[in-house]
């Protein structure tokens, strides 16, 4: 069962068209999410985009108000239409940032012995039989008068596809980095929103982080972003016609209000085989010695992938050697790496090490050299026969809060589900698997991004049951003790499949950004979500 279930989790959303593939290609690493600093507005839009009316300005205390209070799930009429941006309305992508040829490296450090992996130390695992509210008569969706726009704000709208975007916050600014295939290859862009004092959202200025020939030598996709407190960091897969991938990493350095600079791409890790996959990137602080932390998926020493590791100076290099994190039987994949307790990282992935299961999520501590402490085990979270996929991980401070996708017995159906964790990865008293979506048994629910505001919780999931069969994005709020705040709502409703959605909290906001195929290709769109939004 090498890759059986993994492939098939892989194809768990239903009803995308050209859905990516599970090598390469797969959904970004969405999770972050630093203390808000400053408030602002944003800068004005530009006309082709139809720029929604002012807003009020982000100076509103973190999210305390319901989304949504006492709401159908599939009821309400479709919002107003979206703003009347056409295929390619944006400008010819001449402002380009010039990228230099990429920095050669020597070859890899030999990986360290393979780190040793102890007996399951986790609880047995609740089943996931705990369904949301029933709906009531009132729409689910939120009304045009508590939006921004309908359904939000593209990024680029050139008519290639766009996709796996991965945000991130600044205390000033986000930075949101994807995969674009305008050049043909697959290439990645950045763009930056910066606060302003018009509370506008804008389109912004593209950079173009990578130069792969015209002749389609490359391929550059899944991105991750970072933040180190001077420069944002984006790494990202990097494969090769009938050569082994790579993962990467390059810097993007803020030199004026519209203007960045980018680093010469620097090669973390060449893999000898098919792949090297599904980069999650984070920034060390500098009071813990700074750099990167970086997690990825690579099928070197085997015909399956297993979970590696490395500490990355702050110039991008490689310190110290790789580390091989998981070493048992059958793939390990999904890396999602966050900062959590000083010094220490939290790690959680999708594993198929266990008889009878086709795939579960396990976490496990980590230290800023990617060991494992002293006496500390993997733990697996979750423990029945279920195909398990996506997982989203977020600190809250105290512990962890994890999201993730389970076909829950219905075949191609997956619905998505959230548990709490403490800091050594054990589930919290009284934690259970609680259902998100209230999907089944018709469509799916797939791809959950999850953020921590410093109070509660909110997941955002891509959600493409009967009544959204064009997929759209579903949010739910959980607090801090782990219980819904409301019910599950939509962001909009359209016909137009939305998906791989990547959340961040920051400015007194959260942001999403995601895939959006309003103008029959994949366009990155993102907004805001208010404090206000969605409110009784």
């Amino acid at each position: 069962m090498l890759r059986r279930s993994m492939v098939l989790a892989g194809l768990l959303v239903v009803g995308c068209k050209d859905e990516i593939p599970l090598y390469p290609g797969a959904d970004a690493p969405t999770d972050g999410g630093d203390a808000a600093a400053a408030d602002a507005g944003f800068d004005a839009g530009p006309a082709d985009l139809g720029a929604p009316d002012d807003v009020a300005a982000m100076d509103a205390p973190p999210l305390a108000d319901r989304f949504v209070e006492d709401a159908a799930l599939d009821a309400g009429a479709p919002f107003d239409a979206p703003v009347a941006d056409a295929p390619g309305g944006d400008a010819p992508d001449t402002a380009d940032t010039a990228v230099v040829a990429d920095t050669a490296v020597a070859a890899d450090t030999v990986v360290a012995a393979d780190t040793a992996v102890a007996a399951d130390a986790g609880a047995a695992d609740v089943p996931p039989t705990d369904v949301p509210p029933a709906p009531t008569a009132a729409p689910g969706e939120c009304s045009r008068a508590d939006r921004e726009g309908s359904p939000g704000n593209n990024v680029d709208s050139d008519p290639a596809d766009s996709q796996t975007p991965s945000v991130v916050w600044t205390g000033t600014e986000f930075g949101v980095a994807w995969s674009d295939l305008r050049n043909p290859t697959a290439e990645i862009y950045f763009a930056r929103f910066r606060d302003a004092t018009t509370p506008r959202v804008t389109l912004p200025t593209l950079t173009r982080v990578t130069t792969e020939p015209a002749s389609g030598a490359g391929s550059n996709e899944q991105p991750s972003i970072a933040w180190d407190g001077t420069r944002y960091w984006i790494a990202w897969s990097r494969t090769l016609s009938g050569a082994p991938g790579s993962i990467r990493v390059a810097s993007v350095t803020p030199t004026s209000a519209t203007d960045s600079d980018v680093g010469a791409p620097v090669t973390v890790s060449t893999g000898t085989q098919g792949y090297t996959a599904r980069p999650s990137l984070v920034a060390i602080p500098a009071a813990e010695g700074g750099g990167l932390a970086l997690a990825w998926e690579d099928d070197r020493a085997t015909d399956n992938a297993e979970i590696y590791f490395a500490r990355l100076g702050t110039t991008g290099a490689r310190v110290g050697p790789e580390v091989r994190v998981t070493n048992a039987d059958n793939l390990s994949g999904w890396p999602r790496l966050v900062h959590g307790p000083a010094s220490e990282l939290g790690l959680a992935w999708i594993d198929e090490r266990d008889p009878g299961s086709d795939a579960d999520l396990y976490f496990a501590r980590l230290t800023l050299s990617g060991a494992r402490p002293a006496g500390a085990a993997d733990v697996r979270v979750t423990s029945d026969p279920f195909v398990t996929a996506h997982p989203s991980l977020a600190f809250d401070g105290a512990g962890y809060g994890v999201a993730w996708e389970a076909e829950v017995g219905v075949a191609d159906r997956p619905a998505v589900f959230f548990t709490r964790l403490d800091a050594s990865g054990a589930r919290r008293a009284g934690g259970v698997d609680l259902r998100l979506s209230s999907n089944l048994p018709a469509g799916s629910a797939s791809h959950p991004s999850l953020a921590w505001n410093g109070t509660d919780y909110l997941a955002v999931w891509r959600d493409d049951r009967p009544s959204h069969t064009g997929g759209d994005l579903a949010i739910q709020r959980v607090s801090a003790t782990g219980a819904r705040i409301g019910v599950e709502t939509f962001l909009y409703d359209d016909t137009d499949a939305s998906q791989h959605p990547a959340l961040v909290w920051g400015g007194g906001q959260f942001l999403v950004a995601w895939e959006d195929e309003q103008y029959s290709h994949r366009d990155i769109w993102y907004r805001r979500i208010l404090p206000t939004e969605c409110s009784p």
